[in-house]
């Protein structure tokens, strides 16, 4: 009795119902109304979300598998990028992750073993502590192991210059400018001592220092400060003969001008003070700040701290330290036969 006329339908939406849902269609038509042939709702209604059930499920599936390979693509490129590309970024990269809590200690090469050691370095007592032999050198920076074979018998410490990302809090933050931050670099044992050159007002020479920072970092720690100080007396003649505080008199236990925070702390100087903190649980040595006046010159940060324990916890994320060593640049460099007249 009712009419199955659809004539006025047009023939490619009568197909497309035909062809993805002939079930439906059927049942639909035996309680369909009798087409007046005024209208297409008949036809627009079997499309819709009603009787078109199937079609969205359809959608929805193709779009979580749109979903799925778009992860699978981003996985994908994530994982390629990870991947280092040649033997020189892979060594770059395990360069800058050489100072990691997940890295060995300091190393050292037996000569007549012929083997390679590391060992926790105790600042109290200034000497290194459990010995070990090295199993699997795979697990230690290429380049420490190269420093380490060409220094025998001698202790090599990973490169100093761990940078952090969080900004320091307002209460120990001064309005003095750090000009040289480090970022993601391992820059600190330079930028930091640029920075306080610029605020003692060697405007050149802290630029000239700063560009030194990229050779200096590929460097062990032993030998970054050695070339600091080397470098520093034909910087700034005027100031540039460091004292040493904190080094281990050889053959004794006793220690060449000891220095303590309190010291640091209470002895204000207008000379630039390299400090190199040795953490208590590991005896690490990862990162370096600059002392002038009353303000801690620490390329992590976007100005100077206040010289208090309170900033020094925050270069260290409250992981007890001790100074390991410092150097102030307070005496005069002159040249054989050539007398430096310059004053600070």
């Amino acid at each position: 009795e009712h009419s199955t006329d659809h004539s006025d339908v047009p023939v490619d939406v009568e197909t497309v119902v035909v062809e993805e849902v002939p079930e439906v269609q059927t049942g639909v038509a035996s309680h369909q109304p009798k087409s007046t042939g005024k209208t297409l709702l008949p036809a627009k209604r079997k499309k819709g979300p009603t009787v078109g059930g199937k079609n969205q499920d359809k959608r929805a599936t193709k779009k979580k598998q749109n979903t799925k390979l778009q992860k699978n693509a981003v996985l994908q490129k994530s994982v390629s990028k990870q991947a280092p590309t040649s033997p020189e970024q892979d060594s770059e990269n395990q360069s800058q992750l050489a100072n990691t809590p997940e890295s060995p200690n300091d190393v050292m090469y037996d000569r007549r073993s012929g083997r390679f050691f590391t060992a926790r370095f105790n600042n109290k007592l200034k000497r290194y502590l459990n010995k070990k032999c090295v199993e699997d050198i795979s697990t230690i920076d290429p380049e420490l192991l190269q420093d380490a074979r060409n220094n025998p018998d001698t202790w090599i410490s990973p490169p100093i210059g761990d940078p952090w990302d969080d900004p320091p809090p307002q209460c120990i933050t001064t309005k003095v400018k750090c000009l040289y931050e480090q970022l993601d670099n391992h820059y600190c044992i330079t930028y930091c001592v640029a920075s306080a050159l610029f605020y003692c007002g060697f405007t050149e020479e802290a630029r000239e220092l700063a560009q030194q920072a990229p050779d200096l970092a590929k460097l062990h720690m032993k030998t970054q400060v050695e070339s600091l100080r080397s470098f520093m007396g034909n910087l700034v003649p005027p100031i540039g003969g460091p004292t040493v505080y904190g080094k281990r008199v050889a053959g004794n236990k006793k220690m060449k001008r000891p220095i303590t925070w309190t010291d640091l702390f209470s002895d204000i100087t207008p000379y630039p003070t390299l400090v190199i903190p040795a953490k208590k649980t590991s005896g690490r040595m990862t990162h370096a700040f600059c002392v002038v006046d009353d303000l801690i010159f620490d390329s992590s940060a976007t100005h100077a701290l206040k010289l208090q324990m309170e900033s020094v916890n925050w270069i260290f994320q409250d992981e007890p330290v001790d100074i390991f060593m410092a150097l102030r640049f307070n005496k005069k460099v002159s040249p054989m036969g050539h007398k430096v007249r310059w004053t600070y």
